[in-house]
């Protein structure tokens, strides 16, 4: 009976600890925001601030020219003029049709397929872009700022090999809108 008390005893103590837990409050003020960059390839986010000042969830973005030669769109991207339709990479099958290393896997193949090209990434060890977007998003909501900085780059989550310039540029301008 002794060791059942004590059990009670012990569980009553962590309970009311636990339940006497501060949730956590963040520095920012809560709600949404809108940020995003310029020019034709421009990348967009939006933040989501919760009612105790935290960063709960983060969406980024980019436009992309899906190339098609009767496309009704026309930019020069990279230098070069192209046509196509206007969309974002997110659009694109929730980023996987954006297709990062499709022309690495059909180097590879005689039979390209959806299945085949995901299973080559995986077995390549290779992020697709909206995965590498998402490790930059789950660092900044985990540190609840921006990452430090090697000289004028941050420092990206290992895994993104993407340029991650845009997407910090975007998230800096929540987190200021947010302060």
């Amino acid at each position: 009976m002794k060791k059942l008390m004590a059990l009670l005893l012990v569980l009553t103590a962590v309970f009311t600890l636990v339940g006497c837990q501060e949730e956590e409050k963040g520095e920012y003020t809560p709600g949404m925001y809108y940020a995003s960059t310029e020019g034709n390839q421009s990348t967009f986010g939006v933040m989501f601030v919760n009612d105790n000042g935290m960063i709960e969830h983060i969406f980024i973005d980019s436009v992309y020219l899906k190339k098609s030669d009767d496309g009704t769109v026309q930019w020069t991207s990279y230098g070069n003029p192209v046509s196509g339709y206007a969309t974002t990479k997110m659009a694109l099958d929730g980023g996987w049709g954006y297709h990062m290393f499709w022309s690495n896997y059909i180097a590879t193949t005689d039979a390209p397929t959806e299945a085949g090209y995901k299973a080559w990434l995986t077995a390549n060890s290779k992020l697709e872009w909206f995965q590498q977007v998402q490790l930059i998003i789950d660092q900044v909501i985990e540190l609840q700022d921006l990452p430090s900085k090697t000289g004028e780059e941050y420092d990206a989550p290992t895994g993104a090999t993407i340029t991650v310039s845009s997407y910090y540029t975007v998230i800096a301008e929540l987190l200021d809108q947010a302060k």
